[in-house]
């Protein structure tokens, strides 16, 4: 199949766990066989990121970022000619400046395209933009989408709301993991050493980009509270700035623990795979979160999770029992449980156990690329 791939914000600093996901599926695609092509803006673009891939791709002039819509004028022309030549376009999150020529060009060519929206579908954030949006573009896209893939039950309830029919729906649960990529765990040392954390000290790790849906201010709350009864934790916030580091470092300094908490910016390669192991617990205290991605790496790091209970990464993690859920406005159950993970360390590096041997056993990519192939053959019967 010759497969196009979309997604505007395809930066590994930026796009977070889409990104990383999206790379996975284009490189197994390409491996079976597939011809691939990626579009996304050169918002923040990482080349030797792109260049690793093998795909064509093609990074298209961001002239305007409207809160994470980006306007790449130059795509139109290029997706008027190309477009035609696909089997099948799989557009990643819910809302990109680019899906709306690409959709309308595909249904006037007759290309099916499905919609894979990654947690994207709610209004949250800054909604008058994607107000506008949806009144503008969204009925058109929706009304012409062959498919839609979820992650879980909470995200196709998502669509479900949104007026698609369920027979339109497919979950494909758990996502895809490169499990070769966690079978031998960089040594924590390697972060440890690098950002000098005291080793007498327990980890509490906070770990993904810092954006204010990524609540990590409530992980901060609770962490002042467990400091109330303890003096042998620190808190690592590893994550670049996605427009929350001011409120973090603000209320960091309200509380009063900047000496008992630190801030690496972002990491990646086995820096990033070394942060993970090296966590005693690591929590994600999200408003929003459709699937239990970055938890579920850390997961198969060795390492416990604490998530918010209602997302749906929380729904994620207990389903197969990986971990411990909190509600994140409930500061004294965040410290409680963070104390309880700290405190109960077989019992939680159990359930991290647990989680592990899941996701080798059911989510390596190899396994679940199937259901994705599976969803375009499916399309393309229907013509």
């Amino acid at each position: 199949m010759k497969i196009l791939y979309n997604f505007s914000n395809f930066s590994p600093i930026t796009g977070g766990g889409t990104t990383n996901l999206t790379s996975k599926l284009m490189m197994e695609l390409k491996e079976r066989g597939h011809d691939v092509t990626l579009y996304t803006s050169d918002y923040k673009q990482d080349n030797d990121y792109i260049n690793k891939l093998g795909v064509r791709a093609l990074p298209f002039k961001d002239i305007i970022n409207l809160s994470g819509l980006h306007f790449t004028p130059e795509l139109f022309n290029i997706a008027k000619k190309d477009i035609s030549n696909y089997d099948v376009i799989h557009l990643h999150a819910q809302r990109s400046l680019q899906h709306a020529p690409i959709c309308y060009y595909a249904h006037k060519c007759g290309v099916p395209y499905i919609i894979d929206s990654h947690g994207s579908t709610p209004k949250t954030g800054k909604k008058l933009m994607k107000v506008i949006y949806d009144t503008i573009f969204s009925n058109m896209i929706y009304k012409n989408c062959s498919h839609f893939i979820a992650e879980n039950e909470f995200g196709k309830q998502e669509y479900i709301t949104l007026g698609i029919p369920e027979d339109k729906i497919t979950i494909i649960h758990p996502q895809p993991f490169p499990i070769e990529d966690f079978l031998n765990t960089t040594p924590p040392d390697l972060f440890k050493n690098t950002f000098n954390i005291d080793k007498n000290k327990k980890i509490i790790m906070s770990f993904g980009r810092i954006h204010p849906i990524k609540g990590i201010i409530h992980s901060v709350e609770g962490f002042a509270r467990v400091l109330k009864r303890r003096n042998d934790v620190v808190l690592v916030i590893v994550g670049g700035d996605d427009g929350g580091m001011n409120q973090i470092n603000k209320k960091i300094k309200e509380l009063g623990i900047g000496n008992d908490v630190i801030l690496t910016g972002f990491v990646t390669g086995e820096l990033r795979l070394s942060a993970m192991a090296a966590g005693d617990v690591a929590i994600q205290t999200s408003i929003y979160e459709q699937g239990a991605w970055s938890l579920f790496e850390i997961v198969l790091c060795g390492t416990p999770i604490i998530a918010s209970s209602h997302t749906g990464a929380g729904i994620d993690v207990k389903r197969i029992d990986a971990g411990y859920l909190v509600d994140i406005y409930n500061y004294d159950e965040i410290a409680n449980t963070i104390n309880y993970v700290l405190d109960h360390p077989y019992e939680s590096k159990q359930k991290a156990q647990n989680g592990r041997d899941y996701l080798i056993s059911e989510a390596s990519i190899h396994k679940v690329i199937e259901k994705f192939e599976s969803v375009y053959e499916k399309c393309l019967k229907k013509g």
